[in-house]
């Protein structure tokens, strides 16, 4: 086996391991086990548990707020923006659940957090809403923290045991729900 499949194996376990264990729970032989791999073999490609924590909360913070500054600046109206966010705020967790909760869900790694953050995106998009009169008075950025925990909070209930038997975020019309209760919470109405 090649040194980079090993080593995106490496990634992948880590990346579960964090999501499962959390951070501070994940320790560098949970990362070996689930991988496949002696400890060794995990220090030769990272110095520590940090360090992969770092490269996988980067990468993946990274693409998540590249998708939804992409996805926003296709859509004219705050709401139809919000709905942008949810879609790919859904579809993210659906693809990647591991990586979507350790890094907006978890506890975070100490990892200094690259600008923007998605909190920051949302708030300017909702100061800007302000400016436009479709949104509500107040903080952007506690506005900002309403919508994304109209989003993630379901989420998060769908991941607590029994993840069998809460199956709303597969229901087509999450989406939908999800959004309107996002928009309904920061709506200048």
């Amino acid at each position: 086996m090649s040194r980079q499949s090993q080593k995106d194996r490496m990634l992948q376990a880590a990346l579960h391991c964090f999501a499962t264990l959390g951070f501070d729970g994940t320790r560098i032989k949970h990362i070996a086990e689930a991988a496949g791999v002696s400890e060794g073999a995990l220090y030769r490609h990272f110095a520590s548990k940090e360090e992969v924590a770092r490269a996988l909360f980067l990468e993946h913070l990274g693409a998540y707020t590249v998708h939804i500054q992409t996805a926003i600046a296709s859509e004219d109206s705050t709401q139809a923006k919000l709905q942008a966010i949810v879609q790919i705020t859904l579809n993210w967790y659906r693809e990647q659940p591991d990586a979507m909760t350790f890094v907006l869900i978890g506890p975070r790694p100490p990892v200094e957090m690259p600008k923007p953050y998605p909190v920051d995106i949302v708030a300017d998009l909702l100061h800007t809403g302000q400016m436009r009169g479709e949104v509500r008075s107040g903080n952007p950025r506690l506005l900002a923290a309403m919508v994304l925990g109209c989003i993630l909070r379901p989420i998060i209930i769908a991941r607590a045991p029994p993840r069998e038997a809460v199956t709303f975020l597969e229901a087509a019309e999450a989406e939908e729900i999800i959004a309107l209760g996002a928009w309904g919470a920061v709506a200048n109405q």
